[in-house]
C-alpha cells in the first residue's frame, strides 16, 4: 500500500484537543439556551445528558501521556475505493490498524486505555450508489466497524431526512456533534450533543461539535425544518468555557466548516487554548495556522486522513498541560495483497461486498456504454442529463445548481447505478412555466447548469433557434432542491402549472434506454448528436 506523509506543523506549545467517537465516553451536559442577546434563535435544544465522571484525586504515573488522533471528513459513502486513486474504507482501516495500532472496541469502554481516537468532520454517508441506495445505512455500519467514537454533524448527514439522520446515527454508535444547532420548541430532540468528554490513555479529551451556517441552504425544506444554526464564534465562545469546567485536559473542535473560517475565528481567541481544529466541507486539502493551533482538512472520499499526535502533562495546570501536537497529513493509496490483510480488513471487505451486492441487485442493470468517460458538470455531463429531462418531460430549458453532480461517469458500461453515483440525492423532478424574463433572471442569477438555451451576442436563444421572448411562456424542468430556492433560484415564487414529477434519475435512466448506446456508437456520440 502506498502511503504519503505530509508534515505540516511545529511542534506547538498549546492546548491540546483530541476528538472521539468510541461508545460509552464521558458524555457532557448539553450547553444552556443561547443567551437574551441572541433572541432570534430558538431555544436550545435538550439534548440527552449524563453526570460526568469526577477528575482523578492520583495523577497516573507517568503524568506525560500520548494520544493520537485520526481525522477524516467528508467521507461521502466511500466504502469502495476509487478506480485511479485507491483509498476507500478498507485502506483507511488497514493503515490505521497495522501503523497506527488503532483500538477496536469489543465492548463498551474497551478502548479507555488506548492511544488512539477516530473522529470525522461530518458529511459521512451520501456518495456513491453502494450507500445512497439505502439512504447511507451501509456507510453507517462500516464506520462503526472502523471505531469512529465522534463526528460532526454535517449538511449531508441530513440528506435523507431527519428521522433517518436518527436512525443512522444508532447505526453508526458515535457521537454526533454540533454546539452551534438549536431547534424549536416541541420539535423531536436530533441525536446530537454539544460536545463529548472522551478518555484515552487517562487523558480527558473534550470534543466540540460546530455545523456550517449555511446548512438549511444545502437542504430540501422538509430536511431543515424547525432547526437553525448559530453563529460559529459566539456558540464557541459560550462552549469552549463549559468543556474546560467539564474537565478537560485538552480540547479539540471537529467543525463541518471551511479551514479559512475555522482559521480566522480560533486565531482570535487564544485564550481558549484550543489544541487542533478538524475542519471540513469544503473538501481541500489544506493545513493552516490559527496563531499556534493547527487546522487541517484531509481533502474528501478517504483519499487522506490527518494524523494528530497529542502529548500532555497531567502534572501541569488544567489549560497548560499540552507539550506537543505534530499533525501529519497522510494519503491513503491502494491495499496490499490479500495476505498482507488483517483480519479487522478482511471482515470489513466481507462487510462491503455483501452491501455491494445488494446494490448490484437493485441498480445493476447496463443501459449503455461510455467510450472515454464524462467529467462532472462539464458540457458534456450537463448536456446529457439536463438534455435527458429536457427531452423526456418535453420541456424548453433544463436547469439545475451546481454540485449537484457529485462524480465522474467512468469509460465502459453504465448502470443504473452510474446515473445514481453522479446524483446521490433524493430529489424530485418538477415541471413547471416560467415567463421568458424569470427564465433569463434564473439563468443569470445562481451559476446554473443549463441546456436548452444559451447566450449569444448578449441575448438568449433556445436551442431550436428563437430567442427568448421576455412575455412569452416556456416549460422548465428543474429538481426540487432548485425549485424551493436551493442555490438562491427563485422558481417557486415566480412559476405557473408547477408539476411534481418522480426521482430526478428516472427521466435520465429512461432515455439511456430508448437511446441504446453501445461501444460502436457510445455515449459521447450520443449526446452530441
Amino acid at each position: 500500500m502506498r502511503y504519503r506523509f505530509l508534515s505540516l506543523l511545529p511542534t506547538l506549545l498549546a492546548g491540546v484537543t483530541l476528538l472521539c467517537c468510541t461508545r460509552p465516553q464521558e458524555t457532557a451536559k448539553p450547553s444552556p439556551p443561547p443567551p437574551a442577546s441572541a433572541s432570534a434563535l430558538p431555544p436550545a435544544s435538550a439534548a440527552p445528558s449524563a453526570s460526568l465522571a469526577p477528575a482523578p484525586t492520583a495523577l497516573p504515573s507517568p503524568p506525560v501521556r500520548s494520544v493520537t488522533l485520526l481525522y477524516t471528513s467528508d467521507e461521502h459513502g466511500w466504502m469502495l475505493p476509487h478506480v485511479t486513486k485507491g483509498g476507500g474504507a478498507a485502506a483507511l482501516l488497514q493503515q490505521w490498524v497495522r501503523s497506527e495500532k488503532h483500538c477496536l472496541p469489543d465492548h463498551p469502554g474497551g478502548c479507555e486505555d488506548a492511544t488512539t481516537l477516530a473522529i470525522s468532520g461530518g458529511d459521512n454517508w451520501t456518495g456513491p450508489a453502494i450507500s445512497s441506495v439505502a439512504l447511507g445505512k451501509p456507510m453507517a455500519e462500516i464506520m462503526h466497524s472502523i471505531g469512529y467514537v465522534a463526528s460532526a454533524m454535517g449538511n449531508h448527514e441530513l440528506d435523507f431526512g431527519q428521522a433517518n439522520f436518527a436512525d443512522n446515527a444508532r447505526i453508526q454508535g458515535c457521537d454526533f456533534l454540533s454546539a452551534n444547532v438549536h431547534w424549536a420548541e416541541g420539535h423531536t430532540p436530533l441525536p446530537v450533543k454539544p460536545f463529548v468528554i472522551v478518555r484515552r490513555n487517562q487523558v480527558r479529551i473534550g470534543v466540540i461539535g460546530l455545523s456550517t451556517t449555511s446548512t438549511p441552504t444545502h437542504l430540501l425544506p422538509t430536511s431543515s425544518e424547525g432547526l437553525t444554526f448559530e453563529d460559529e464564534e459566539q456558540t464557541l465562545a459560550r462552549v469552549v468555557p463549559e468543556v474546560w469546567k467539564a474537565g478537560a485536559d485538552a480540547v479539540v473542535i471537529t467543525a463541518h466548516v471551511c479551514p479559512d473560517v475555522m482559521q480566522a475565528i480560533v486565531g482570535k481567541h487564544p485564550e481558549w487554548n484550543i489544541a487542533f481544529v478538524g475542519a471540513g466541507h469544503c473538501h481541500s486539502l489544506k493545513s493552516l495556522m490559527a496563531g499556534k493551533v493547527p487546522v487541517l482538512e484531509p481533502a474528501a472520499e478517504l483519499t487522506w486522513y490527518v494524523r494528530v499526535p497529542i502529548t500532555v502533562d497531567l502534572a501541569r495546570p488544567q489549560q497548560e498541560r499540552l507539550l506537543s501536537v505534530q499533525p501529519q497529513l497522510v494519503e491513503l493509496g491502494s491495499l496490499p495483497s490479500p495476505a498482507e490483510l488483517t483480519a479487522p480488513v478482511k471482515t470489513l471487505q466481507a462487510d462491503i461486498q455483501k452491501w455491494k451486492a445488494s446494490s448490484d441487485e437493485k441498480l445493476g442493470q447496463v443501459i449503455g456504454f461510455s467510450g472515454q468517460g464524462i467529467t462532472r458538470e462539464s458540457p458534456a455531463m450537463v448536456k446529457w442529463l439536463l438534455g435527458a429531462w429536457r427531452k423526456q418531460l418535453h420541456a424548453d430549458v433544463a436547469i439545475m445548481n451546481r454540485h449537484g453532480m457529485r462524480q465522474d461517469l467512468t469509460p465502459g458500461e453504465v448502470h443504473v447505478s452510474s446515473v445514481w453515483d453522479i446524483l446521490p440525492f433524493e430529489n424530485k423532478i418538477v415541471t413547471l412555466k416560467l415567463t421568458g424574463q424569470y427564465l433569463v433572471e434564473n439563468a443569470t442569477c445562481c451559476h446554473g447548469l443549463i441546456d436548452g438555451m444559451k447566450l449569444i451576442n448578449k441575448a438568449w436563444v433556445l436551442s431550436d433557434g428563437r430567442k427568448v421572448d421576455p412575455a412569452a411562456s416556456y416549460v422548465v424542468v428543474t429538481p426540487d432542491y432548485a425549485f424551493f430556492g436551493g442555490s438562491g433560484f427563485r422558481f417557486k415564487d415566480q412559476a405557473t402549472d408547477v408539476q411534481f414529477g418522480t426521482d430526478w434519475r428516472d427521466s435520465i435512466v429512461e432515455w439511456m434506454k430508448a437511446h441504446k448506446s453501445t461501444r460502436g456508437q457510445p455515449l459521447e456520440t450520443l449526446v452530441f448528436h
